[in-house]
């Protein structure tokens, strides 16, 4: 009993949806008035605590499954929902080799969703007859039954349909002490429908152009009534070819003859946007060039300037200095980077910022943005490249104390050149392991730096910089050239 609240909620599930797609065009979906008939094959599994047996016999079970034969008639008042009548013969046997016929007339609502595959589901009651011998069967008896199913229905065409039913039927149980009130027994049947009161489908309008079935003899393309067809124009001069007496030419109204071009360029009047004067494409206009380089405006990126092939613009590198505009300062001299100006010198300072034109800068880290040749003050030659004079104790970055005197006097000299900056190297022989070897040298030139600046160089001016053993200046395979490569150097800085 309590799965009729289920299947109830099923049929009013099914029912919403059904009623969502009613406007969905299918026209193997069942319709309102429908009448079937259909007939159908199975399989009847009877339970096994079944009541069908004159009470003044005793129980057998029925052999299972038994063969089942259904024939029935349904009315649809709408397409979602209908009655149907059934009648069906389940010829079987008990057990015990006795002959046990069922009969079985059933009625039932079917609610269904109206698509070429239709799923039903149903539920309704009716009658269980068992015919049987008394003598040694099951005698005769009858019970009342109500019943659940579902099941699906496949349009093959519009009037015939394969048709699968799934259900179960609860009627009386036999009476015995622990046994359930109710018996259940299933069925499962497949036959065929036929339909009656179909509507008659209207005729197709493939191409929707309102011209229906036989009479549209263009049934893919759209075109105007009587026939359907698209009336043609195939020289596209506005006059369609049914008028048209030269339809393979374009002309003119109202015979499509005589085509006119008055200025010649190949633009019909028609279509031709400048008609006295000679254009191109698209309008039949004259394509302007209002800075007269040659280059017609459609292809001019730069309309308002003179240029060159192929975009109008001017030409980037005039000078051929392999400096382009906007970085050539001297756009109409060859001359060299950054800035495109002439070098005389080859220095790398343009001669318009070169005090020395004529002679190339000394590039020696002191007074080297003037651009004219110098030498180093001895003072200041004294303390660059390596420095003697510089020991630590081995493997420590402190500054040894016979050091400072050397440090004092390069401290000295920085603060007479204040506008010279400095980098101090520290190197190393290849000894022990490169990561110790870089941290000690990068060490040693800290502290260096920091000496000097305790003895008032500004901070600034100073980069300290450890090289390890990468830039050996002696052979390290020898105690003289590892003595060489550990080393403090000084390097100015441009």
């Amino acid at each position: 009993m309590r799965r009729a609240p289920v299947f109830a909620s099923l049929l009013g599930l099914l029912t919403a949806s059904s009623v969502a797609h009613a406007q969905d065009p299918d026209p193997y979906a069942p319709e309102d008035g429908q009448i079937e008939a259909s007939a159908a094959v199975g399989l009847f599994i009877t339970s096994k605590s079944h009541e069908l047996y004159r009470p003044t016999l005793t129980h057998q079970p029925l052999k299972r499954p038994s063969f089942d034969l259904a024939l029935r008639g349904a009315y649809f008042p709408i397409k979602y929902l209908g009655a149907e009548l059934e009648g069906a013969l389940i010829p079987g046997s008990t057990e015990g080799g006795q002959g046990a016929t069922i009969f079985g007339l059933r009625a039932h609502l079917i609610g269904q969703y109206p698509r070429r595959l239709t799923p039903f589901v149903l539920a309704g009651f009716g009658g269980i007859w068992s015919r049987s011998s008394a003598d040694g069967g099951l005698g005769n008896d009858s019970d009342g039954e109500w019943h659940l199913g579902l099941g699906a229905k496949f349009w093959v065409t519009r009037m015939i349909a394969a048709r699968f039913d799934a259900r179960t039927y609860i009627s009386a149980s036999k009476d015995e002490p622990g046994e359930k009130s109710y018996a259940a027994h299933w069925e499962l049947l497949l036959g065929a429908s036929v339909a009656f009161g179909h509507s008659a489908l209207p005729d197709p309008d493939e191409d929707l152009d309102g011209v229906r079935g036989a009479q549209d003899k263009c049934p893919t393309e759209k075109g105007v009534a009587p026939d359907g067809c698209p009336k043609k124009d195939t020289d596209n001069d506005g006059v369609i070819d049914d008028e048209d007496r030269c339809p393979n030419e374009m002309g003119s109204e109202p015979d499509g003859c005589n085509p006119k071009d008055t200025d010649g360029d190949g633009f019909l009047d028609k279509v031709d946007q400048c008609v006295t004067e000679k254009g191109i494409a698209p309008d039949g206009c004259p394509d302007p060039d209002s800075d007269k380089d040659g280059v017609p405006a459609r292809r001019d990126q730069c309309p308002e300037v003179a240029g060159i092939e192929p975009d109008g613009c001017p030409d980037p590198d005039a000078d051929k200095d392999g400096t382009n505009l906007p970085a050539d300062r001297c756009p109409d001299v060859a001359g060299v980077p950054p800035d495109g100006c002439p070098d005389q010198d080859a220095d790398g300072f343009a001669d318009d910022k070169d005090q020395c034109a004529d002679k190339p800068e000394t590039k020696n880290g002191y007074q080297d943005q003037d651009g004219c040749p110098d030498e180093l003050p001895k003072a200041l030659a004294k303390f660059t490249g390596a420095i003697r004079g510089i020991t630590f104790p081995s493997g420590k970055a402190d500054i040894a104390p016979t050091s400072f005197p050397t440090l004092q006097g390069a401290a000295k000299v920085l603060k007479e050149f204040p506008e010279l900056r400095m980098e101090i190297q520290g190197h190393t022989d290849n000894a022990g392991d490169l990561e110790t070897n870089m941290k000690l040298s990068q060490d040693r030139a800290e502290a260096v730096k920091a000496y000097l600046v305790a003895q008032g160089v500004t901070e600034d001016r100073l980069i300290a910089r450890g090289y390890g053993p990468d830039v050996p200046v002696g052979d390290n395979k020898t105690a003289a050239g590892k003595a060489k490569n550990r080393r403090i150097e000084f390097k100015l800085l441009q």
